[in-house]
């Protein structure tokens, strides 16, 4: 495994094999991100986006009892509002940044995965959870907030509407096996096969059936440029009712 940059960063990269990456969370005590924290993210997320050997990147803790509690309330009840803003704007712009990479993405959560946290975890692709006595959740409600960087429209889109809000005004944490019934998690594992090993290789098998389905769509669209130009032009079928929308418009 190829260490990259240096301990100190808040947020760095390894890589395994097989184009597999790791980006390690390690901002002790609880992975709570400032500014520091997000500049790392957004640095790594520019390392595994312009390394063409990179197809997929694992998020993972390196902290056993935390994948990440969200913003550093401490660092935002010190500075002023407009640098409290401009960090949110930054965070947004970062996760955004994330999500638009052509790459995998997949958030490995072994710890508490609250707040801020969780909507890093939802900015990915995939969500893998190992079984505990951990919680995840949005639970800004109970400081009078609501959550900041995206969880107010990535929670509804993946889960629905109404169970997005329960949680979001509610504040109600849940744990791991219940998170994964309601769609947050889509693979719970056992503790002892959540390793790195492990949540590399899952992240490799899943890159190799979304390369063998991009391929499939490329030639797709080659046998749609050879069709006659009558078959190219018909009518589209009716489209389908839109689905529930978000919480809030962006």
């Amino acid at each position: 495994m190829e260490q990259a940059t240096t301990s100190t960063r808040a947020v760095s990269v390894s890589r395994e094999h097989d184009g597999v990456a790791l980006i390690h969370l390690n901002r002790p005590p609880a992975n709570s991100y400032d500014r520091g924290f997000i500049d790392d993210l957004n640095a790594t997320i520019d390392e595994v986006r312009f390394d063409e050997s990179i197809g997929a990147a694992v998020l993972t803790s390196d902290l056993p009892k935390f994948f990440s509690a969200g913003a550093d309330i401490g660092m935002f009840r010190t500075v002023t509002a407009k640098a409290r803003a401009m960090t949110i704007l930054h965070m947004h712009e970062v996760l955004l940044k994330m999500e638009h990479t052509p790459k995998l993405f997949i958030a490995a959560i072994g710890g508490h995965c609250l707040g801020g946290g969780l909507e890093i975890a939802l900015a990915t692709d995939f969500r893998f959870a190992a079984e505990g006595e951990y919680r995840l959740g949005v639970p800004e409600v109970t400081l009078g907030l609501l959550p900041g960087n995206g969880g107010t429209q990535r929670l509804p889109r993946l889960i629905g509407r109404q169970k997005a809000m329960e949680l979001l005004l509610t504040g109600k944490p849940l744990d791991p096996k219940t998170a994964t019934a309601l769609g947050i998690v889509d693979r719970l594992v056992s503790a002892r096969s959540a390793g790195t090993r492990e949540r590399a290789s899952s992240a490799l098998r899943l890159w190799r059936r979304r390369q063998h389905r991009q391929r499939r769509l490329r030639r797709l669209r080659l046998r749609r440029l050879r069709l006659p130009q009558e078959q190219l032009s018909a009518p589209a079928p009716e489209a389908a009712a839109p689905g529930q929308g978000a919480l809030w418009a962006r």
